[in-house]
């Protein structure tokens, strides 16, 4: 027999391998690893590639550090859970390059270290990955100047010196390592990281797809003219000349596509810049041979960068504003459906659109049940509650052509296209509330009366079809309510629909 002392012990190495199996077998789990995987592979690839820029010193100091910009854009939009995949992914490419194992895994800690930084910092200064605001982007600069290139750097000259590579370093050597080029790193840095956060951020916003070919055709047309300027096959331009050319071109794609094209732009006149200074012809290869100005010229485009995407930034400040200040005006506050002026607005251009095209739109009025009561038994927040829940059931069962809104108090008002679909509408919204009190005990019950009708031609205005909508509304409450009621002076459509 097992002494008694061991039972428990075995009972705790069952119940945590038992728990091992289910956490590997989950459906949650599979899916951050795959997402793992995924990042680890890109960070990878990406790093690799960077090392084949790691030469190129021409135009700007430092090159292309392609991962740098990587891994800033992607702690500032997924956090410090990404450590795994940049500790992988270093390893890896540390191994695959045939670097010691050593300073393989200093290299993956330093990483790492610089991951845990970043988030400690993005999240002390509240940084919103969106870069909604000028603060925002600024924040991803110093971001990108202070936790990870001071501290990368730092970690370095650490591991140079404990693998024995530097033995002794003079404090003014030591400052002048860890600041050389540190300013044209970081923007090349901050360049990359804003290009993958602001496309991520126009994929999400689901951007046309004339949106994406028209910024296409910009950023090839501002390429194809920055090339004879750039590589001086246009007259005989001096640097600054060019210095301006580049920046209203850069300032016109900025107007145009705000603070993406300001990105993008950038990054496509610095890879024209650099590729002609490697291959040594243009203007400014001339100017750094003749007047070793190379800090100038990295000054001038730096300015360029910050200037033009800080003019970016403020340009997608101005444009959400703009939209919170038209979702003020035409949203309810507490459903978050159209608000009744709104709803009138477009209710009398659909009449007037009817007018003209012979089509069929169908207006449903929709009252709550009892509302007073749940008030009255519950309290008003209750019923809030039970409002907000009615806008979100509304807004779940409606197509992107419908225009769901609240008229006040417990009444909402839908316009649904075509005939057919009107009353598939009205019963959906029904058997949804039934569906999401069934799921959920503790909300209170509620129902609701429908009324239909459809938009006439020879209507006056909206209000004219509503007053139909609401007698059928009325006879829907007549006849004990929860049910659809369709005007009889509608033809087409039948009576009652339960």
């Amino acid at each position: 027999m097992l002494a008694p002392n061991i039972l428990p012990s075995m009972q705790t190495f069952t119940y945590l391998h038992n728990k091992l199996l289910e956490m590997l077998s989950s459906q949650h789990f599979k899916q951050r690893l795959w997402a793992q995987l995924i990042l680890t592979c890109v960070y990878a690839v990406v790093t690799y590639a960077s090392s084949q820029f790691s030469n190129i010193e021409n135009s700007i100091s430092g090159a292309f550090f392609l991962h740098d910009g990587y891994l800033l854009a992607l702690v500032a939009s997924a956090g410090m859970r990404v450590w795994p995949s940049v500790l992988v992914g270093q390893l890896a490419i540390s191994f695959f390059q045939g670097v010691p194992t050593s300073s393989a895994l200093l290299s993956g800690l330093s990483n790492v270290m610089v991951v845990f930084a970043l988030f400690g910092f993005f999240k002390i200064t509240r940084f919103n990955p969106r870069l909604l605001k000028p603060k925002d982007f600024l924040l991803l600069v110093a971001g990108s100047i202070l936790p990870y290139q001071l501290l990368s750097r730092a970690t370095g000259l650490a591991m140079m010196m404990l693998l024995g590579q530097i033995q002794t370093i003079a404090l003014v050597d030591m400052a002048e390592m860890l600041s050389d080029s540190l300013v044209d790193q970081s923007a090349i840095q901050v360049l990359i990281a804003t290009n993958i956060l602001m496309v991520i951020e126009e994929i999400r916003g689901q951007r046309s797809t004339r949106y994406w070919i028209g910024g296409l055709i910009l950023i090839v047309g501002e390429t194809l003219c920055l090339v004879p300027f750039i590589w001086g096959m246009v007259g005989n331009l001096n640097p600054l000349n060019v210095f301006s050319i580049i920046y209203l071109l850069v300032i016109s794609v900025t107007f145009c596509f705000g603070l993406l094209g300001a990105s993008i732009s950038n990054l496509a006149a610095v890879l024209v810049i650099q590729y002609a200074a490697d291959r040594h012809i243009g203007p400014f290869f001339a100017l750094m041979q003749s007047q070793n100005e190379t800090d100038s010229v990295s000054t001038l485009l730096i300015g360029i960068i910050l200037s033009s995407a800080l003019v970016g930034a403020l340009m997608r400040e101005k444009s959400f504003k703009e939209l919170e200040l038209i979702e003020m005006a035409t949203r309810d506050a507490l459903t978050g459906l159209y608000n009744r002026r709104y709803f009138f607005d477009f209710a009398n251009q659909e009449l007037n659109r009817i007018r003209r095209q012979k089509s069929s739109v169908v207006l449903l009025c929709l009252d709550l049940d009892h509302f007073k009561s749940i008030n009255d038994t519950y309290g008003h927040g209750v019923g809030d509650q039970v409002l907000a829940l009615m806008g979100k059931i509304l807004m779940n069962t409606t197509r992107d052509t419908d225009v769901p809104a609240r008229l006040g108090g417990e009444e909402f008002c839908v316009l649904a296209c075509y005939t057919e679909a009107g009353t598939v509408l009205a019963e959906r919204i029904r058997t949804t509330i039934r569906t999401a009190l069934d799921a959920n005990p503790k909300l209170v019950r509620f129902t609701t009366s429908i009324g239909m009708t459809l938009l006439d031609p020879a209507d006056e205005d909206i209000t004219v079809a509503i007053k139909r909508a609401d007698e059928a509304l009325y006879e829907a409450k007549k006849r004990g309510r929860d049910c659809v009621v369709v005007n009889q002076k509608d033809s087409g459509m039948d009576g009652r629909i339960n």
